[in-house]
Protein backbone atom coordinates (compact mmCIF):
# COMPACT_ATOMS: atom_id res chain seq x y z
CA UNK A 1 0.00 0.00 0.00
CA UNK A 2 1.69 3.70 -0.89
CA UNK A 3 1.30 6.18 1.29
CA UNK A 4 3.19 9.41 2.00
CA UNK A 5 4.65 10.75 5.75
CA UNK A 6 6.27 13.96 5.57
CA UNK A 7 7.72 15.82 9.08
CA UNK A 8 8.59 18.77 7.15
CA UNK A 9 5.52 19.21 4.96
CA UNK A 10 6.60 23.00 3.81
CA UNK A 11 9.97 22.33 2.25
CA UNK A 12 8.35 20.51 -0.39
CA UNK A 13 11.08 17.89 0.01
CA UNK A 14 8.67 15.09 0.65
CA UNK A 15 6.27 14.70 -2.50
CA UNK A 16 3.55 13.99 0.17
CA UNK A 17 0.23 12.49 -1.38
CA UNK A 18 2.36 12.02 -4.64
CA UNK A 19 2.98 8.34 -4.24
CA UNK A 20 0.36 6.11 -5.40
CA UNK A 21 -0.18 2.12 -5.76
CA UNK A 22 -0.59 -0.20 -8.54
CA UNK A 23 -2.64 -3.43 -8.14
CA UNK A 24 -3.01 -5.81 -10.69
CA UNK A 25 -6.95 -7.39 -10.23
CA UNK A 26 -9.87 -9.45 -12.11
CA UNK A 27 -11.97 -5.81 -11.34
CA UNK A 28 -12.24 -2.87 -9.46
CA UNK A 29 -14.41 -3.85 -7.12
CA UNK A 30 -12.98 -3.56 -3.28
CA UNK A 31 -12.74 -7.46 -3.40
CA UNK A 32 -11.05 -7.73 -6.16
CA UNK A 33 -8.36 -4.85 -5.40
CA UNK A 34 -7.52 -6.25 -2.02
CA UNK A 35 -7.30 -9.82 -3.30
CA UNK A 36 -4.98 -8.51 -5.88
CA UNK A 37 -2.83 -6.71 -2.76
CA UNK A 38 -3.21 -9.85 -0.79
CA UNK A 39 -1.68 -11.98 -3.39
CA UNK A 40 1.33 -9.57 -4.07
CA UNK A 41 0.22 -8.27 -7.41
CA UNK A 42 1.01 -4.66 -6.77
CA UNK A 43 3.48 -2.06 -6.65
CA UNK A 44 3.84 1.51 -5.43
CA UNK A 45 5.06 4.19 -7.63
CA UNK A 46 5.85 7.92 -7.91
CA UNK A 47 5.08 7.53 -12.00
CA UNK A 48 6.66 5.01 -13.82
CA UNK A 49 4.71 1.85 -14.66
CA UNK A 50 5.61 -1.99 -14.28
CA UNK A 51 5.54 -5.15 -15.93
CA UNK A 52 7.63 -7.71 -13.76
CA UNK A 53 7.89 -11.75 -14.67
CA UNK A 54 10.45 -14.31 -14.00
CA UNK A 55 10.98 -17.40 -16.47
CA UNK A 56 12.93 -20.45 -16.15
CA UNK A 57 12.30 -23.47 -18.19
CA UNK A 58 8.13 -23.57 -19.04
CA UNK A 59 7.81 -22.09 -15.96
CA UNK A 60 6.47 -18.47 -15.42
CA UNK A 61 5.44 -15.95 -12.53
CA UNK A 62 4.82 -12.32 -11.68
CA UNK A 63 4.79 -10.46 -9.22
CA UNK A 64 3.44 -12.64 -5.82
CA UNK A 65 3.66 -15.93 -7.44
CA UNK A 66 6.40 -18.02 -7.16
CA UNK A 67 9.04 -19.78 -9.89
CA UNK A 68 9.69 -23.40 -10.37
CA UNK A 69 13.60 -23.15 -11.18
CA UNK A 70 15.13 -25.85 -12.95
CA UNK A 71 17.67 -23.94 -14.05
CA UNK A 72 18.88 -20.47 -15.11
CA UNK A 73 16.17 -17.09 -14.39
CA UNK A 74 15.14 -15.05 -16.47
CA UNK A 75 13.99 -11.29 -15.57
CA UNK A 76 11.83 -9.35 -17.59
CA UNK A 77 11.27 -5.91 -16.59
CA UNK A 78 9.27 -3.69 -18.61
CA UNK A 79 8.98 0.29 -17.22
CA UNK A 80 6.93 3.15 -19.17
CA UNK A 81 6.72 7.13 -18.22
CA UNK A 82 10.25 6.92 -17.09
CA UNK A 83 10.48 10.85 -16.40
CA UNK A 84 13.87 10.64 -15.38
CA UNK A 85 17.23 8.56 -16.39
CA UNK A 86 17.01 6.12 -13.73
CA UNK A 87 18.82 3.20 -12.32
CA UNK A 88 16.65 -0.10 -12.14
CA UNK A 89 18.00 -2.36 -9.17
CA UNK A 90 17.84 -6.33 -8.82
CA UNK A 91 17.30 -7.71 -5.38
CA UNK A 92 17.83 -10.86 -4.84
CA UNK A 93 16.79 -12.11 -1.17
CA UNK A 94 17.25 -8.76 0.03
CA UNK A 95 20.50 -8.12 -0.94
CA UNK A 96 21.67 -6.11 -4.51
CA UNK A 97 22.25 -7.95 -6.89
CA UNK A 98 22.14 -6.42 -10.39
CA UNK A 99 21.36 -2.87 -11.77
CA UNK A 100 21.20 -1.47 -15.48
CA UNK A 101 20.85 2.10 -15.53
CA UNK A 102 18.40 3.55 -18.35
CA UNK A 103 17.43 7.05 -20.03
CA UNK A 104 13.96 9.14 -19.22
CA UNK A 105 11.70 7.44 -22.02
CA UNK A 106 7.97 7.69 -21.94
CA UNK A 107 7.73 4.67 -24.18
CA UNK A 108 8.95 1.29 -23.41
CA UNK A 109 11.92 0.53 -21.34
CA UNK A 110 12.98 -3.27 -21.54
CA UNK A 111 15.25 -4.81 -19.97
CA UNK A 112 16.44 -8.60 -18.92
CA UNK A 113 18.54 -9.76 -16.18
CA UNK A 114 19.80 -13.09 -15.74
CA UNK A 115 21.11 -15.48 -13.06
CA UNK A 116 22.33 -18.47 -13.66
CA UNK A 117 22.75 -19.66 -10.11
CA UNK A 118 18.78 -19.51 -8.54
CA UNK A 119 18.48 -20.34 -5.32
CA UNK A 120 15.08 -20.27 -3.42
CA UNK A 121 14.00 -17.07 -2.22
CA UNK A 122 12.85 -14.18 -4.19
CA UNK A 123 13.64 -11.00 -6.63
CA UNK A 124 12.36 -7.60 -6.20
CA UNK A 125 13.15 -4.32 -8.27
CA UNK A 126 13.72 -1.09 -6.79
CA UNK A 127 13.62 2.16 -9.38
CA UNK A 128 15.29 5.50 -8.28
CA UNK A 129 15.92 8.42 -10.65
CA UNK A 130 19.28 9.49 -11.42
CA UNK A 131 20.96 12.77 -10.91
CA UNK A 132 24.38 13.49 -11.91
CA UNK A 133 26.52 12.02 -9.10
CA UNK A 134 29.55 9.71 -8.09
CA UNK A 135 30.36 6.70 -9.98
CA UNK A 136 30.77 5.04 -6.47
CA UNK A 137 26.88 6.26 -5.83
CA UNK A 138 24.41 3.45 -5.26
CA UNK A 139 21.73 5.23 -6.13
CA UNK A 140 19.08 3.91 -3.54
CA UNK A 141 17.95 7.03 -1.74
CA UNK A 142 14.44 7.95 -0.63
CA UNK A 143 14.99 11.52 -2.31
CA UNK A 144 15.31 9.99 -5.41
CA UNK A 145 12.81 6.82 -5.30
CA UNK A 146 10.91 6.10 -8.53
CA UNK A 147 9.69 2.64 -7.60
CA UNK A 148 9.32 -0.26 -5.58
CA UNK A 149 7.91 -4.07 -7.02
CA UNK A 150 6.88 -6.79 -4.90
CA UNK A 151 8.48 -9.47 -5.07
CA UNK A 152 8.32 -12.73 -7.40
CA UNK A 153 9.30 -16.06 -5.42
CA UNK A 154 11.96 -18.46 -6.52
CA UNK A 155 11.45 -22.46 -5.38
Amino acid sequence: VAGTDSHDAFSGRHRLGQVFSVVYADSLSSTALLEGVRVGRAYVSLGPTLEFRAFSGDSEATMGQTLDSPGEVRLEVTLEKLDYPARVIVLKNGLYYAHKDVPAAQEVTALEFFDDAPIPGYYRLEVFAREAQPTNFTGRDWNNTLLLSNPIFVA
